[in-house]
């Protein structure tokens, strides 16, 4: 997922790349440090980094829909993207569920 933004990123201009398409990328890098965080941690620590986890997926899919509406992606990037996404949003929320009834 973050190769794939991270590409889309070397063909925006400077204002989008080093603004908004910023943004997404640093919170989608701190996902993937809650998601290992998450594998390697306690069950008492794992409810917590992954309700933590799916905030931040959240707000990825908004800096994404949003770089969307403001024409920044185009709409087939966006389309893909915001699959894997709605992909990785709901594998999390399993993974969550999963976590918080086996404590």
């Amino acid at each position: 997922m973050y190769k794939e933004l991270y590409r889309i990123g070397k063909q925006l201009p400077k204002r989008e790349r080093f603004g908004i398409h910023a943004r997404a990328e640093d919170t989608l890098l701190s996902c993937l440090t809650l998601s290992i965080q998450s594998a390697l941690a306690s069950k008492q620590e794992k409810v917590a980094l992954l309700r933590s986890l799916q905030i931040r997926l959240e707000v990825v899919k908004q800096f994404v829909r949003l770089e969307h509406e403001l024409e920044v992606l185009p709409a087939e990037r966006y389309w893909m993207i915001a699959g894997q996404l709605r992909d990785l949003s709901r594998e999390t929320a399993g993974w969550y569920n999963y976590a918080k009834r086996s404590r």
